[in-house]
């Protein structure tokens, strides 16, 4: 089992590595919903912990439909990022019909080159998440993180185990998976991956 930790600021980094965790999700902002971090504390970050990072690709808050001048905004970070020893990249961006949008996706993870992706819980907004994840085969998408379409891991549950079962992605179960419900969630699920804000426990 791998856990993954959701931290916006140094201390919850530091704090989620003691407490157990084996890699995780950095972020600013997560009040909505989680934004790219600036560089700045990303290096700090990786200066006090010793286990792998990932780094959240996002301009702004809100929808992710993304304009040219985003996608340009989001080649820019990627960018800044590729001489700092990070383990990958978060994202996700959507159509006007609630899919994956390809086209915006293979161009990110060709910018990333060399670095794990992850398509991140807007796959959650899709109409049909199972459909949505089909599309994203042969993306460069290696993992996708999702509560099943629900508002938890444990109410999506069916759907993150045919998720699983139906592709060659890996699944990174996500939704108010904490330590005190982890364990009983994997002896249901039987994943690899596992990740939340107090998955190891609170960090505030």
């Amino acid at each position: 089992m791998i856990i993954e930790a959701c931290v916006e600021n140094l201390e919850q980094a530091i704090l989620a590595e003691k407490n157990g965790a084996h890699q995780i999700e950095l972020c600013a902002r997560l009040d909505l919903g989680g934004i790219s971090p600036p560089i700045s504390l990303v290096t700090k970050v990786l200066e006090h912990i010793k286990i792998p990072v990932k780094i959240m690709l996002r301009p702004r808050g809100g929808t992710f439909l993304y304009s040219e001048n985003e996608m340009e905004i989001i080649q820019d970070e990627i960018h800044s990022y590729s001489n700092i020893l990070i383990d990958g990249f978060v994202f996700g961006c959507l159509d006007h019909n609630s899919n994956p949008n390809l086209s915006q996706v293979k161009r990110i993870c060709s910018w990333i080159s060399g670095k794990s992706t992850t398509f991140h819980k807007a796959i959650d907004e899709c109409t049909n998440i199972l459909s949505a994840l089909k599309s994203l085969d042969g993306s460069g998408v290696e993992y996708v993180l999702s509560s099943g379409g629900k508002r938890t891991a444990e109410e999506g549950s069916e759907v993150l185990i045919q998720m699983q079962e139906q592709s060659d992605i890996k699944i990174i179960a996500a939704g108010k998976i904490t330590d005190k419900n982890l364990y009983a969630l994997d002896s249901k699920l039987n994943l690899k991956y596992y990740h939340g804000r107090k998955i190891v426990g609170s960090l505030d």
